[in-house]
């Protein structure tokens, strides 16, 4: 949609032109930098993310099944590969204003699901192989989303 705006002068409307500028331009890249940073990040191998909170193989509900994917987790973001030779990625879950909770989800037994704290976001459902694997992943994402809040 267009906002019109009206000036006294043509020295107020450039005033207020270069004002509305600097503060597009300062809203723009302090609330853009993490989508940045998430795409930098996302054009990278799973091997070469380096220092993530997580990484490893879960099982990801998608669409009534469940597919193995390589994740890594780094300052709140699922970085999802098919496998860990993958150039790219396949996509990324912003995971800011999410919970883990561990659950029984479709009958696996080492499964969580991610909760959004916004009912129209969706929910994410994973399991991993053991007991140990879920325990590892719900560690690392807790602390890779509260770490990214503060």
């Amino acid at each position: 949609s267009t906002v019109w705006l009206a000036a006294d002068s043509d020295q107020d409307c450039l005033e207020w032109k270069d004002l509305l500028s600097i503060a597009a331009s300062r809203r723009r890249s302090q609330s853009d930098i993490w989508l940045d940073v998430a795409r930098h990040r996302s054009m990278l191998p799973a091997l070469s993310q380096t220092s993530p909170d997580c990484r490893g193989y879960l099982n990801q509900l998608i669409g009534g099944s469940w597919m193995r994917n390589m994740l890594v987790l780094l300052d709140g973001c699922m970085y999802v590969y098919s496998d860990q030779e993958q150039e790219s990625t396949t996509g990324v879950i912003f995971l800011h204003g999410y919970k883990a909770q561990s659950g029984n989800i479709g009958g696996k037994r080492h499964a969580f699901e991610m909760i959004p704290t916004d009912p129209n976001l969706k929910h994410f459902y994973f399991h991993a192989q053991t007991e140990t694997e879920k325990k590892r992943w719900l560690a690392a994402l807790e602390y890779s989303i509260d770490r990214w809040m503060r």
